[in-house]
């Protein structure tokens, strides 16, 4: 039916820019709008469902799940029950497998379901719409003969050295396939029965009610990756369950921290070599992570304060508008302004991490060498 439809558009159509759905019969360029199919669906999967709520988005989910299985039923004998889920025989399997993926491209087969599915990679999709992957694993290892070492058993298998010595002297091979019901057995503990969506809905709901202090510094920092790396915003936003303003206005402030210049108008916080990124490096070595960690911990305690909060934003802007990514450390001619900075940024970086270099401008005083007395004390 799909087929002699689109057949007979293409035969009555006047100009290729004619959209196959459009929204009225007299202009066909205008895009259809989904949302009274949008809720019709809505409508009979509630009927069919018993009253839980479904869209038209979860039927997206289900096509492209079972798409994940028909991937693999070449290389894979599925269960019984999940094999249901596919009403199609083999040659039409076969088919719809190489309209998908192409013919023998079996590394490739994610990629091309990624881009089928209009996703930038197949990160997202596995993360977020193919519901069987746990499932496929599974089956593969149970197929797995491969020998494995006492370590790629230890390691891999998680099985016990004691176990391990066991099968030795059995003279057993250890090989996925062989330890499947021991593995199974040690997971029993952990496996409960699954909740019906009624009471995991419930339960959402409940849990939703509850006040959860957001915190957007790590989700900023993943977001600014996102789309750095190229992603589109709106996928960036189903991910991570974000709003688009809230991604907007991120990149925006990103944007606006990578174009402070100095005052000879050369960039600020980027290099030229980062003129294009978003996020400065990431911190080199173990000692570099825990002051970022600390200083981050400490800024959140000083946020709580209405005054050191107002402190610690002055802090920042002045650490903003004054350094240059050309030369290490910040110069202060202001003693008072320097008190004022290190009374702050001393509670977020420890002192041993700390150096001050004086500089005269008065060459009389360099010449006679000088000393000066700091209006604040170098110990905390």
């Amino acid at each position: 039916m799909i087929r002699h439809y689109l057949s007979e558009k293409r035969i009555k159509s006047k100009s290729d820019n004619e959209l196959f759905f459009h929204q009225t019969v007299e202009n066909k360029f205008e895009q259809l709008d989904i949302t009274p199919l949008s809720l019709a669906v809505n409508t009979i999967l509630k009927d069919l469902s018993g009253g839980l709520y479904f869209r038209l988005y979860h039927l997206r989910h289900s096509a492209l799940s079972r798409l994940q299985l028909l991937l693999h039923t070449d290389q894979l004998r599925l269960p019984t029950c999940v094999d249901a889920l596919l009403p199609y025989d083999d040659p039409k399997r076969q088919e719809v497998r190489t309209l998908v993926t192409g013919h023998g491209r079996l590394r490739d087969r994610y990629h091309a379901l990624a881009a089928f599915s209009g996703h930038s990679s197949p990160e997202i999709s596995l993360s977020t719409y193919l519901h069987f992957t746990d499932l496929l694993l599974g089956l593969y290892l149970q197929q797995h003969r491969r020998e494995l070492t006492s370590n790629q058993a230890q390691v891999l298998l998680g099985l016990r050295p004691h176990r391990i010595r066991l099968r030795h002297r059995g003279k057993q091979v250890i090989t996925p396939a062989n330890t499947a019901g021991f593995l199974r057995k040690r997971l029993n503990r952990y496996i409960r029965p699954a909740p019906s969506p009624r009471a995991s809905r419930a339960a959402s709901i409940d849990a939703s009610l509850q006040p959860v202090k957001q915190r957007q510094y790590e989700p900023m920092l993943a977001v600014l990756s996102k789309i750095q790396a190229g992603y589109d915003h709106r996928e960036i936003a189903w991910f991570y369950q974000l709003s688009t303003e809230q991604i907007e206005e991120w990149h925006q402030s990103a944007l606006a921290l990578r174009d402070l210049t100095t005052d000879k108008q050369l960039p600020r916080l980027f290099p030229r070599s980062r003129r294009h990124q978003l996020l400065p490096p990431e911190p080199v070595g173990v000692a570099e992570k825990r002051d970022v960690a600390k200083a981050l911990a400490d800024c959140r305690k000083l946020y709580q304060s209405p005054q050191e909060r107002d402190e610690l934003r002055w802090l920042i802007r002045y650490t903003l508008t004054h350094f240059n990514s050309s030369r290490s450390g910040i110069r202060f001619d202001d003693p008072s302004t320097f008190q004022r900075f290190m009374a702050i940024a001393c509670q977020l970086f420890d002192w041993p991490r700390w150096r001050l270099s004086l500089r005269y401008t008065d060459k009389k005083l360099s010449n006679n060498g000088a000393t000066a007395r700091l209006p604040f004390r170098a110990t905390p």
